[in-house]
C-alpha cells in the first residue's frame, strides 16, 4: 500500500510488496459471506490504451500482478478504514474456500483483503487480493469482511509480459525472474494490453513511465534473459 501511494506522485517508488461475527457462523453482523465471483475486479482496457500501474507481486514474467495508479488512493482509503475496522482481539473466522476475508498478514499485521483459496484443518491459503501475494495462516488472523470493505473493486490485475518467452524450454529460471523482477520492482511503469488470456491473465506490454522508449521485454531480450515471441 505504501508503495502505491508513492507511485502517485513519483517515478521511483518503494517496493510494491506489502512490507502489506462468531466462529459458529463465521458470518458478518450481516450474516453474509462475500464470494469472490460475485466482486468486482479491477480490469486493464484491451484497446491498447495506456494506464500507468505498479508491480506488486512476481512469480515470473508470465505471472505476476500490478496495481492501476489512479486506484492508488481509493485503494489507500480502504486500507485506512480496515486498519481500524478489525480489533485485534476478535473472535476467529473460518472461512469458505472462495470467499473474499479480511486477513491480517503476517509481514506488517496490518489487514488486507485475502481471498481464501484452500480450507485445511490448521491452516488456511489465502491470496492478498489487492496486491497478488499469498500466504498461508490459521482463522485466528481471519475475520469476516465487512460490507463497507466489499465495495472497491478487487485492485490486483494479474498478467503476463507480452512478447517473450523463456529462452530455454517453457520455464523461466531464477535468473531471468531476477532480472524481470530488478527492472519492475519499485518503477511506476506504463502498460498497454490487447488482449486477456485464460486464467484472468492481461497480456501486457510494460515501459517505464519516465523512459517510455525503455520496454521491458526488449531489455529482457537484449540481456539475454528472453526469448522474442510473436504469438
Amino acid at each position: 500500500a505504501a508503495a502505491a501511494a508513492a507511485a502517485a506522485s513519483s517515478d521511483k517508488v518503494e517496493s510494491g510488496r506489502m512490507h502489506m461475527s462468531s466462529l459458529t457462523l463465521g458470518r458478518t453482523p450481516s450474516g453474509q459471506r462475500f464470494m469472490v465471483e460475485a466482486l468486482k475486479r479491477a480490469v486493464l482496457p484491451t484497446d491498447g490504451s495506456r494506464v500507468n500501474v505498479v508491480v506488486t507481486d512476481i512469480t515470473s514474467p508470465s505471472l505476476f500482478w500490478v496495481t492501476c495508479v489512479d486506484n492508488v488512493g481509493a485503494l489507500n482509503n480502504l486500507l485506512q478504514s480496515m486498519a481500524t475496522s478489525y480489533p485485534a482481539d476478535a473472535e476467529p473466522h473460518r472461512p469458505l474456500a472462495g470467499e473474499v476475508c479480511a486477513a491480517r498478514f503476517s509481514g506488517d499485521g496490518a489487514w488486507y483483503r485475502a481471498l481464501v483459496t484452500s480450507v485445511a484443518d490448521t491452516f488456511i491459503q489465502v491470496t492478498f487480493v489487492d496486491f497478488g501475494n499469498s500466504e498461508t495462516t490459521t482463522i485466528n488472523a481471519l475475520q469476516p469482511l465487512r460490507p463497507e470493505h466489499s465495495a472497491l473493486a478487487l485492485q490486483g490485475i494479474r498478467c503476463c509480459l507480452a512478447g517473450v518467452k523463456p529462452v530455454h524450454g517453457a520455464e523461466w529460471d531464477a535468473e531471468a525472474t531476477g532480472q524481470f523482477r530488478q527492472l519492475t520492482e519499485g518503477v511506476r511503469l506504463t502498460c498497454h494490453s490487447t488482449a486477456q488470456r485464460s486464467g484472468h491473465r492481461f497480456s501486457i506490454h510494460l515501459a517505464l513511465a519516465s523512459a517510455p522508449n525503455e520496454i521491458i521485454a526488449k531489455r529482457l531480450i537484449c540481456s539475454g534473459y528472453a526469448s522474442g515471441d510473436t504469438a
